[in-house]
């Protein structure tokens, strides 16, 4: 897998109501094949993933889990086989902090937040999601990992956001 990675940085504040955009900061560890949170993977079989327009909220009355501080954003997949893929396929996992703790994943369709793809790709054609993972006010550390299918190995995006 290969990458590149150019975050930027601005404030963004946890709100009733999504969300001041945040652009993250690039915390990749030397010697390893973490990504920065705005960096784009590129797997062997050419698919790649990339995650953009990262910004914080809370997760309203009716969502799971309810008024819960998040972070959001868009994750790209462009399918670059010759074959059809099943998204559904797709893992992202969360984590934040130093500890690592598990950052549950945010559905809340009243601010466009239903999960990942359930569908197949064609050839050549991308999709975008709107993802959000649990991301309390006090951190600003998240890795999210995402793994296209069941046959490729994830790729690391970390970094800070706002």
């Amino acid at each position: 897998m290969t990458a590149g990675a150019a975050p930027a940085d601005s404030d963004a504040s946890p709100s009733a109501e999504p969300e001041a955009e945040s652009e993250p900061e690039s915390a990749p560890e030397p010697d390893d094949d973490t990504l920065g949170l705005t960096g784009t993977a590129v797997y062997e079989n050419k698919n790649q993933v990339s995650l953009a327009a990262f910004s914080r909220g809370v997760s309203g009355a009716y969502a799971s889990p309810e008024k819960t501080l998040y972070v959001k954003f868009t994750l790209k997949l462009k399918n670059s086989t010759p074959k059809v893929i099943d998204v559904s396929e797709l893992s992202v996992l969360c984590q934040y902090g130093d500890e690592g703790r598990g950052g549950e994943e945010i559905f809340d369709s009243e601010y466009g937040l239903d999960g990942r793809p359930q569908t197949h790709l064609r050839p050549g054609r991308s999709i975008t999601a709107t993802l959000a993972c649990e991301l309390p006010k006090s951190q600003t550390y998240v890795q999210i990992e995402v793994t296209p299918d069941f046959e490729a190995e994830p790729a690391i995006f970390a970094g800070k956001v706002k």
